[in-house]
């Protein structure tokens, strides 16, 4: 690992104003090769044009479930609720959570975090960038390597 940041409540209580940042950056050894696909055979990509929306529709692939698609419930400060279809468990942690293109690619909207009450829960995908960037002293300059780098999650 080399940087972190995980300020996800410990409990069954959290603000919808409260902002969660929730990620872990690695090195890969030299001979490692980055793969933006997922098991489906859609490839992964990233667009910061995309904005999420309550009733979007939204897929989460985890380690533990697989793919499982439905709507976003709420979105809130860095982060949003899923429902209708999405499905986690203990495990699914970290993975992809996108929305499909016209073009059929899956466009990265967030990462898996946990589950709020009933909800699945993600962290934004731009809002972590933004705070990954920061934290590496950044500030707002786009940085390609992470975007590769987390696209590979989840395969």
């Amino acid at each position: 690992v080399t940087t972190s940041r995980d300020n996800t409540p410990n409990g069954t209580v959290v603000r919808t104003d409260q902002v969660i940042s929730d990620y872990e950056t690695i090195a890969l050894a030299a001979d490692v090769t980055i793969n933006s696909v997922l098991p489906s055979g859609r490839q992964l990509v990233a667009d910061p044009t995309v904005v999420l929306a309550a009733g979007q529709q939204v897929c989460h692939f985890g380690v533990i479930t697989g793919e499982s698609c439905g709507t976003i419930e709420r979105v809130n400060n860095g982060w949003f609720t899923m429902d209708n279809g999405v499905v986690s468990q203990k495990g699914d942690s970290g993975g992809p959570v996108y929305v499909m293109a016209d073009n059929g690619k899956a466009v990265i909207v967030g990462l898996f975090n946990s589950t709020w009450g009933r909800l699945p829960a993600a962290v934004s995908w731009q809002a972590t960038g933004q705070q990954l960037r920061e934290d590496a002293g950044l500030g707002g300059a786009a940085v390609k390597p992470v975007v590769n780098a987390a696209a590979s999650v989840g395969n």
